[in-house]
């Protein structure tokens, strides 16, 4: 199961995202590059996190995403838009990275429920780095079911 949703509460961040246990998300990060200054960005290193703490190292992220130009995979982080002054970026969240219940669980199996703090960064191929999004809330929730009792 996918969430997939734009409505965003009043009151909430736009870059705020939430997620639930054990399902997938598929996070857009849309760039607006309005004098095209960046130029292509195919061939950038991309990395995204998910911390207890944004001033911790990225090497104690519960939640680690890189493109695979940067070691990572397209399955985990890609580009969509390279060109424009628009462009696209997205990270895919898996069952796997907020729930420390799998056989394979995350690195730093501590994404339980809660708030967490998130970035992306980007390195462009001139050698640059720049915050693709500020940073923000990653919020982790409980599953929500619904048990339905045959009738009998």
């Amino acid at each position: 199961m996918t969430d997939s949703c734009d409505y965003q509460p009043e009151g909430i961040h736009p870059n705020d995202v939430t997620v639930y246990q054990k399902r997938n998300r598929t996070i857009t990060l849309n760039i607006e590059d309005p004098d095209d200054e960046w130029g292509d960005i195919t061939g950038s290193l991309l990395w995204f996190s998910v911390k207890s703490d944004s001033a911790k190292d990225d090497t104690d992220a519960i939640i680690t995403k890189k493109n695979a130009d940067n070691g990572g995979a397209d399955t985990q982080m890609e580009i969509i838009t390279a060109t424009g002054v628009l462009k696209v970026v997205r990270v895919y969240i898996v069952p796997g990275d907020t729930n420390p219940d799998t056989d394979d669980p995350p690195a730093n199996a501590l994404a339980l429920p809660g708030d967490y703090d998130m970035d992306a960064v980007i390195e462009l191929p001139s050698g640059d780095r720049l915050q693709l999004l500020e940073p923000a809330r990653f919020t982790i929730k409980r599953p929500t079911t619904l048990t339905v009792n045959p009738v009998p």
